[in-house]
């Protein structure tokens, strides 16, 4: 009899903690939708400042960069002057099938929970942020703690977590091609 009631218990206080457990995401999510507005407004450029700079993701001798603005706004870059491209001395925004195509143009969301989003062909990218630094890379079927490069719904996406100042960003763009 002492074992029965002792199971019965214990069986109480997990149910007990379970509703603790739900009440306490249910709370989050009343507090992520209430601050959400505010993180999506995207008017204010410290909302992107964790983020903002130019990242390499060169690929062997295909040289690419992506820059992201105060604003949030993506903009990936190929330097056709690599003997991949065999092109001019000049970058150009991403086209077609390169590396970042289908994001360049668009403005990263900021997420009311901190992290940073943008839509790859109708996946959500996250880019993760602990302590003022991107930390991971995510999407429903892939994590990375440093880089990622993969095809999302027949886009080619190449992200990485640091930042380069080699070349900088005034240097890309004042080489766009004509």
């Amino acid at each position: 009899m002492f074992q029965i009631r002792t199971f019965l218990l214990g069986c109480c206080a997990v149910s007990a903690l379970a509703a603790c457990g739900s009440g306490s995401s249910s709370d989050n999510t009343t507090n992520s939708s209430s601050s959400q507005p505010v993180s999506s407004s995207g008017s204010s450029s410290d909302d992107y400042s964790a983020v903002v700079g130019l990242y390499d993701v060169s690929n062997g001798d295909d040289e690419q960069y992506y820059y992201i603005a105060a604003d949030g706004l993506f903009t990936a870059y190929n330097y056709l002057g690599d003997s991949v491209d065999n092109g001019n001395n000049c970058y150009r925004e991403a086209t077609g099938a390169e590396a970042n195509a289908e994001i360049t143009g668009q403005t990263l969301t900021a997420k009311a929970d901190g992290n940073f989003a943008i839509d790859v062909a109708g996946t959500e990218l996250v880019f993760e942020m602990v302590g003022g630094e991107i930390s991971r890379l995510t999407t429903p079927q892939f994590s990375s703690g440093g880089s990622m490069y993969v095809t999302l719904n027949g886009a080619k996406v190449r992200i990485t977590t640091n930042t380069t100042d080699t070349p900088a960003i005034a240097d890309i763009q004042a080489m766009i091609c004509n």
